[in-house]
């Protein structure tokens, strides 16, 4: 009996090493990526582990943590709007920021910089950087604290899903202070 057990759990660790399946290491940006802006929800679910809600016209999807652009993020969050994929918001930690700038930077081209002035308390200040990018109908910000002091964000969408948060980036001159 003993016997079996073992070549039984053998043959699941074995199985489970085989499977494709979301780890750590998983890197989003081709799977998911702003080239992937109006594929279906089908299509995106086939490629990536997507945890959905339940079937609205705006059905929200997430990710669990891996990679985007070889960078560690700590989860993702993605919107469908009848079935096309119309938003997606990276999560990472602010350490991480300059690498995926660095890497933005590289498959986007130089960044439109919305970069503000943050109050800090104790009457200190410090430097929020904010890039936005356009090509074609799909748009990118890549907040640097994105609402916290430890996170950043990059968000991405079709034009519809993008116009409010664009407009907000781009009501503030560069350089202005502002509260995180």
């Amino acid at each position: 009996m003993r016997t079996r057990w073992r070549g039984t759990a053998l043959l699941v660790l074995v199985l489970a090493a085989c499977r494709p399946a979301a780890s750590a290491g998983d890197d989003y940006s081709e799977t998911i990526g702003p080239a992937r802006i109006g594929a279906s929800l089908e299509r995106l679910s086939a490629a990536v582990p997507l945890r959905c809600d339940n079937d609205t016209p705006t059905r929200r999807c997430t990710l669990p943590e891996g990679r985007f652009a070889n960078v560690p993020v700590s989860g993702v969050e993605a919107a469908f709007r009848d079935g096309r994929l119309a938003q997606v918001k990276v999560h990472l930690d602010t350490t991480h920021y300059p690498a995926l700038l660095e890497a933005l930077r590289a498959r986007l081209g130089a960044p439109e910089d919305r970069t503000f002035r943050a109050r800090a308390g104790m009457a200190g200040d410090f430097e929020a950087g904010v890039k936005l990018w356009t090509s074609g109908v799909t748009s990118s910000v890549l907040e640097q604290y994105a609402g916290k002091i430890d996170r950043a964000a990059l968000t991405f969408g079709d034009a519809s899903s993008m116009l409010s948060i664009l407009a907000e980036k781009r009501s503030y001159a560069p350089g202005t202070w502002r509260d995180l």
